[in-house]
């Protein structure tokens, strides 16, 4: 008799990012990709229900015009404009609110619900579960993930009242709210208060991490203005950023919550990593008040120009 072969032990994703050490910025990039060129499949699927139940209102709003449109009385050679503003009647207008409101109310709904369903399966890709199977657990999580999300809107705008600034070190400290509720099992204020506790004294790596990928992002955006090239990037960006940026920042919690565990209570970074990340984030409100000083001595020289 032959023994049967031991199936292998399923690899963890994010087994590089609970090693106790802080990987570095190209490595956590290289980690992040392979990750997603594993699982792309996935999200993509994820993308594509997303991206349709986002068409699907457009295409009721256009639906609903070419029907009133087509159905009132009109002279032939009348433009479209005053075919619709001549026909539309208030009965119509109300009929069209009670109609498309609720839709609206649903699609947004599925939205939300696929959105979260990539969280999830950011989260949970160390499960190997199919789609019907991500699906199902997101309806699981569906509510106490959306009470996470609100309470931290919530907190955000509160704090946002007070000059923004406020609201902007909120909405850095609770970031990892989502993700501590769906790895975690903390719900509420609970989830809010893990996310404080896990970033305060890595604000300077998060920071650093966060504008790496700004930048990033933003030299995929300038590439979206060339011709052709711009409307195949456009195309692609979505099933690559986006879950990939996912990966990035959930593999970014699971490091420094192992950290945090392991009792390292700050992150370490040298000097000169925080002299760079600060230049880096300096440079493009130099840029800015160098375009406005550039604008408005323009302004000037050409004023001159026209009283002489």
């Amino acid at each position: 008799n032959q023994t049967p072969p031991i199936s292998p032990t399923p690899v963890d994703f994010y087994a590089p990012f609970q090693t106790g050490q802080t990987i570095g910025v190209r490595e956590h990039f290289k980690i992040s990709w392979s990750i997603w060129k594993v699982t792309w499949t996935k999200f993509a699927a994820l993308i594509l229900c997303s991206v349709g139940a986002s068409m699907f209102i457009p295409v009721i709003v256009i639906s609903l015009v070419v029907v009133v449109t087509l159905a009132s009385p009109h002279v032939p050679g009348t433009p479209l404009t005053d075919i619709i503003a001549s026909s539309v009647q208030t009965w119509q207008i109300v009929l069209g609110l009670i109609i498309f409101i609720p839709l609206f109310i649903i699609i947004m709904f599925v939205l939300t619900y696929f959105q979260y369903a990539m969280i999830v399966l950011t989260a949970r890709l160390n499960d190997r579960s199919d789609f019907v199977t991500n699906l199902k657990m997101t309806r699981q999580k569906f509510w106490s993930l959306t009470w996470v999300c609100f309470l931290h809107g919530l907190v955000v705008f509160i704090g946002s009242l007070f000059l923004i600034i406020p609201g902007m070190i909120l909405a850095f400290y609770l970031s990892f709210s989502s993700y501590v509720y769906l790895t975690e099992d903390l719900h509420g204020v609970a989830a809010l208060k893990r996310s404080y506790q896990l970033i305060r004294g890595y604000g300077w790596l998060i920071i650093q991490r966060s504008v790496v990928w700004v930048y990033l992002y933003c030299g995929i955006m300038i590439i979206t203005f060339i011709p052709v090239l711009g409307q195949i990037t456009q195309f692609i960006v979505p099933f690559v950023m986006t879950p990939l940026s996912l990966i990035f920042f959930y593999s970014l919690y699971q490091q420094i919550r192992d950290q945090k565990n392991r009792g390292q209570a700050k992150t370490v970074m040298t000097q000169k990593a925080k002299i760079l990340t600060l230049i880096l984030i300096l440079i493009p409100g130099f840029l800015l008040g160098l375009f406005i000083i550039l604008m408005f001595a323009l302004q000037l020289t050409l004023g001159n120009i026209w009283q002489k």
